[in-house]
């Protein structure tokens, strides 16, 4: 009969230890409620094309499920190669793809177009054919934010400045710099935040006595 040892009900119990606490952050990223999925749709339903579109890309980027972007007689599938991603790490994503199109000059991609700038591909531009890496593909690269945002010639004060926003009512065009400045690093901050969140915690080592202390 087979008998069990302590050692081994120890390694039961921690690898169902271990699981669960696995679970419960992969829960915690996919309810990173930091930035609405309500907020996402409405903002980036420009640059998505359409409403549904939108939709899409937020849950698809979100859960890693397919993506699936319709403009006319145009269609196009996709599925996201960072798998689960917060709320915040979303944002991100679809702010960097919306500022690396417009850099490009293009304000209203197609389905195409946008994936390109998602997931890699060549686009046609007024000056040529250019090939994107995507953003998603750098981050399931395990490149941060930062370092992304780097390669794509970008400034974190630049992603939350939408360029297809429309015109600002009286009340919104008076905003002060104050104002744009606090914007600014608040998305600093949320790249900040996501950059620690991938990143292993490590202890701390141990401060050494001075010398004076060792004598004693």
């Amino acid at each position: 009969m087979f008998r069990l040892t302590g050692n081994y009900i120890f390694m039961v119990l921690g690898a169902m230890a271990f699981t669960a606490l696995l679970m419960v952050h992969q829960g915690a990223l996919l309810a990173d409620d930091s930035v609405p999925v309500e907020r996402m749709v409405s903002e980036y339903t420009a640059l998505a094309g359409s409403k549904e579109n939108a939709q899409s890309l937020v849950e698809g980027l979100r859960t890693g499920r397919e993506v699936k972007l319709i403009s006319g007689a145009q269609t196009v599938t996709f599925t996201p190669p960072t798998k689960t991603m917060g709320n915040g790490n979303v944002d991100l994503a679809l702010a960097m793809a919306r500022i690396s199109l417009a850099k490009s000059g293009i304000a209203g991609p197609t389905p195409s177009q946008l994936e390109a700038a998602l997931v890699g591909g060549s686009i046609t531009t007024a000056s040529g054919t250019q090939t994107l890496a995507g953003v998603l593909s750098l981050r399931a690269q395990g490149k941060g934010w930062g370092v992304i945002a780097d390669s794509l010639g970008l400034k974190v004060g630049e992603l939350k400045r939408s360029d297809s926003a429309g015109p600002r009512s009286s009340s919104e065009g008076a905003k002060s710099p104050r104002r744009d400045k606090t914007a600014s690093a608040d998305k600093t901050t949320r790249v900040e935040k996501a950059e620690r969140a991938a990143r292993v915690e490590c202890p701390e080592r141990p401060q050494r006595p001075d010398r004076s202390e060792r004598r004693h």
